[in-house]
């Protein structure tokens, strides 16, 4: 997920290379995504809640963030200035 007026080209995981994304403290994502971060390619910042992912993204400390379909739906409809980015 990333913001609006941020908009990211991302297609593949190399696309992510060099950025910095929003994880959940202790959360283990898809094995492509976590060797990304195992190798330093892409930067991880954990957060222990969402509402502190979330603010961090909306002031520009990360480029994405990485979340649930459930909670990223209820966010594009409720915050319009979020789009999805799915790899």
């Amino acid at each position: 997920m990333s913001l609006k007026r941020r908009h990211l080209s991302v297609n593949a995981y190399k696309d992510l290379h060099g950025l910095t994304i929003g994880a959940m403290t202790g959360y283990i994502y898809f094995p492509k995504l976590m060797q990304q971060f195992t190798l330093g390619t892409v930067t991880r910042r954990d957060y222990n809640s969402l509402q502190s992912l979330y603010s961090s993204l909306l002031a520009n400390r990360l480029d994405g963030a990485v979340d649930s379909l459930i909670s990223i739906n209820y966010r594009k409809k409720t915050h319009t200035i979020y789009i999805v980015l799915l790899i």
